[in-house]
């Protein structure tokens, strides 16, 4: 059986709409009609200031890659996730979880590293969409 064989089987054995042990995230694939959310556990226990250093940088990094930031309904942990279109099952979110957790680990060690607050770097394009929010979050007199 080839390496690619085994891994499929592998993950045809995991359970989706619960959080499943992979590479020492605790993983999850929500199935839904239309596609699946798969995500991942960052942080448990996100302090507030875990919680902005982690949003600034995630406005950045959602422009370049498929996965986004949230938190769960209580606040406490700090999700990785990304929407799967017409995915429904583990093996068609391979290559996607595989991408996830590479993400997931440059994310933890980032988020570890004791740096003095870098200085963002903006591109042009996410200068403009951070001027489209602000406008939108500004009151309407």
């Amino acid at each position: 059986m080839s390496q690619d064989t085994d891994v499929d089987a592998w993950l045809e054995d995991l359970a989706t709409d619960e959080l499943v042990e992979i590479g020492g995230y605790s993983t999850y694939l929500r199935l839904y009609p239309d596609g699946a959310e798969l995500g991942v556990h960052l942080l448990s226990d996100v302090s507030p200031v875990q919680i902005s250093q982690a949003m600034q940088a995630g406005f950045s990094n959602a422009l370049e890659h498929t996965a986004g930031l949230a938190l769960t309904e209580d606040g406490k942990i700090l999700l990785l996730s990304q929407w799967l279109p017409a995915v429904s099952d583990w093996v068609q979110a391979r290559i996607a979880l595989e991408s996830l957790l590479d993400f997931a680990t440059q994310w933890r060690a980032g988020m570890h590293r004791d740096v003095a607050s870098p200085q963002p770097r903006f591109s042009a394009k996410e200068q403009r969409m951070r001027a489209h929010l602000q406008n939108l979050a500004q009151p309407s007199l």
